[in-house]
């Protein structure tokens, strides 16, 4: 133990006195890496012929060649980067390198899917294989410097707004030194708090919410005029044929969303045509999603956000595109993005504060409303309420609080599976096929018997057949999209037959089911474009054919002329494509994001606070097991809360939420190895 000790000591004093040569050294070598890896993975699909043509080290005299000019140029930065930041180990950076590993995978094995369509690539000979663990390494390490660089920022500027200056502080040092001056820290915080306690003015009065409703809406009203009376999507549509009988009912849309919709078009179809209809459809959703767009602005504003915070978020509202073109758009997936936002704001609200929502009965009955409409409007709602909204009762401080949390909390979600069928009852409405749940296994049996018929057996051929056609199947079956496939699936009865051949080819072709899998998925978790996906599909959309259904009843109509709309959708476009803009639409994004910020949680010593990533977690993860690949509609609800998701969980890092609680119930205050938090009593006891 004792020689253990020791040489734990030599070993942090020898890196105390080389850290800065050390750190000089590693910053150009993983600028080389880097380098080296940006070549590799931008060419994975002719590095082969290279090898072919003059074997590996003619392969890597190649490989300068196919570098991007500018790169050379990273050398300085990052090694003044790693230079700047050095600091020695301490156990919560593991965090950190956890989640690293995880964006590095994410980067590695989306650019083999890309480029070659199999993850095999990667580890397809030696040379790969090396080069692949090599770029993996390289990239893992790059991300854990500049995370671990913003987590320390974020973490040590809690208590007065400074970052510690000696970066090559050793671990056991910096703790020592922490737990000399934590009576002095405790009572220098203590004389800080009411300064920690003053909020942001921009929204002392009602009216500064009109402003912002207002700046939304003009920002928006371009867009709105150029596509009026609106746009719909071909799902709408069919929804709308639906409610007036013309097609039969199904849940496969929710019904509840079928009435609402229908009942708005009806209204407007009845004033003054088609086209009314789907203006007042259209106006309907933009006023929803400035309305609760509005109200986050409010929520991030009370959660210690500085300014600059809140007008960042009102200017992402209001400029990004995405917002007015998807606003305008008829399709369930707003409405439910819209109804998702609310919650959220609610959620995260009730963890700022609970004994506040839970002594204002309007409050937790907003919540729980939010709750109740977003698990109604969306077939993955329900599992967003169910596998968020219990946690919200580990932040109230006894067991009778909970319990009386509990009983509303449970006949919220009781509701929702209630009202769904009630309302399918109603109109005699189609259950949804259990295939809407089968699009991954179903692409991954796809998939194998594409590449392996010859070695199944007749027996396994006649389930697979007889579940979703193999007619034509090469043909059909599109990596990216599921529908061709799964629209096909018609023997509900043989499920549990089809399900044990898909379990058993598991186990002999589990390469097809990664690949099937990562080639449906990458969207999410990856920030390459999806090259199946155009960007410009979610504005300027019409649909007024629709299949199988002749002679469609209603035809809608744009007022502008078509050359007109076309040079104000490139104009769009030409936004959309500037790369940081363009990252925004894609999933990898939020999902990134999510493991940043859960990262920085743990970081922080906020473990319990981990439960704010839920919602927006569990969106991404039901719409991954979906039937297309990155489409942005489907995680629009994770892009609208992006702004108070980012800064709930940096203000929890810093300390700054507990804050909000009056200073007379501030009693006790409770260090972690590196940060002094103020505690309310109830997080105290709930911990």
């Amino acid at each position: 133990m004792c020689r253990a000790m020791k040489e734990n000591s030599a070993l942090s004093n020898w890196f105390q006195a080389y850290s800065k040569s050390l750190s000089i050294v590693v910053g150009i070598i993983l600028s080389i890496m880097l380098i080296f890896c940006s070549a590799y993975l931008s060419n994975l699909s002719s590095i082969s012929e290279y090898i072919n043509d003059g074997g590996v080290l003619h392969t890597l005299r190649v490989m300068p060649y196919l570098t991007p000019e500018f790169m050379p140029l990273v050398v300085l930065p990052i090694t003044s980067f790693v230079y700047l930041t050095r600091r020695g180990f301490e156990r919560r950076q593991i965090a950190i390198g956890v989640a690293s590993l995880l964006i590095a995978s994410s980067v590695v094995f989306s650019q083999s899917l890309i480029q070659t369509h199999t993850f095999a690539t990667l580890f397809s000979s030696g040379f790969y294989s090396v080069c692949s663990i090599l770029s993996l390494l390289t990239i893992w390490l790059f991300v854990f410097l500049m995370l671990r660089a913003a987590f320390y920022a974020i973490v040590n500027s809690a208590s007065d707004g400074s970052v510690l200056s000696d970066k090559s502080q050793p671990a056991d040092e910096d703790v020592s030194r922490h737990e000399e001056s934590a009576a002095s820290e405790q009572q220098r915080r203590l004389n800080v708090a009411p300064a920690i306690e003053k909020q942001s003015t921009l929204f002392t009065k009602k009216y500064h919410l009109l402003i912002v409703f207002g700046i939304l809406l003009l920002a928006w009203l371009p867009y709105i005029i150029v596509f009026l009376p609106g746009s719909i999507s071909y799902d709408l549509h069919l929804q709308l044929l639906q409610y007036t009988g013309v097609a039969e009912w199904s849940n496969h849309h929710p019904v509840i969303t079928t009435l609402i919709y229908g009942a708005i078009f009806s209204l407007g179809n009845f004033i003054g045509g088609a086209n009314i209809g789907l203006l007042f459809m259209s106006i309907f959703q933009v006023i929803l999603m400035a309305g609760v767009l509005t109200m986050e602005v409010w929520a991030i504003s009370k959660l210690n956000a500085p300014n600059w915070v809140v007008f960042v978020s009102i200017g992402f509202f209001a400029l990004y595109p995405l917002f007015p073109c998807y606003s305008e758009n008829a399709v369930k997936d707003i409405l439910f993005s819209i109804l998702f936002t609310l919650y959220f704001t609610l959620f995260v609200l009730f963890i700022k504060d609970p004994k506040a929502c839970m002594g204002n009965p309007k409050r937790i009955a907003l919540l729980l409303i939010a709750a109740l409409l977003c698990g109604i409007t969306r077939n993955n709602g329900l599992y967003i309420v169910v596998l968020s909204m219990p946690f919200l009762l580990l932040f109230l401080p006894d067991a009778k609080t909970r319990l009386k949390a509990l009983v509303p909390i449970c006949l919220t979600i009781a509701l929702i599976p209630a009202l769904t069928s009630l309302a399918v009852f109603a109109v005699s409405a189609k259950s949804g096929s259990v295939r809407e749940a089968l699009s991954v296994p179903l692409m991954q049996s796809a998939r194998s018997y594409l590449e392996h018929s010859d070695d199944m057996s007749e027996e396994e051929l006649e389930v697979l057949d007889n579940t979703f056609s193999l007619e034509e199947l090469d043909t059909r079956y599109d990596p990216y999209l599921s529908d061709q496939v799964k629209g096909r699936y018609a023997n509900e009865s043989s499920i549990s037959q089809y399900l044990g051949v898909w379990a058993e080819q598991a186990t002999r072709y589990p390469m097809s089911y990664l690949d099937a899998w990562g080639e449906l998925t990458y969207g999410y978790w990856s920030l390459t474009v999806d090259p199946a996906y155009e960007l410009d599909v979610f504005y300027n959309y019409q649909q007024n054919m629709i299949r199988e259904v002749e002679d469609a009843p209603y035809q809608f109509t744009f007022i502008a002329s078509f050359p007109f709309r076309q040079s104000f959708s490139q104009f769009i476009e030409f936004l959309m494509h500037i790369p940081f803009i363009g990252f925004l639409m894609q999933g990898g994004v939020y999902t990134y994001a999510m493991i940043i910020l859960a990262a920085l949680l743990i970081f922080a010593r906020r473990y319990r606070y981990l439960v704010i990533l839920l919602p927006c977690a569990v969106l991404m993860l039901t719409i991954i097991f979906g039937p297309m690949n990155g489409l942005t509609r489907y995680f629009l609800g994770n892009i609208c809360v992006f702004p108070i998701m980012i800064w709930a969980c940096v203000a929890i890092a810093r300390g700054k939420i507990l804050a909000f609680h009056k200073l007379s119930a501030l009693k006790n205050v409770q260090a972690d190895d590196r940060v002094v938090e103020v505690v309310e009593p109830s997080a105290t006891s709930a911990n």
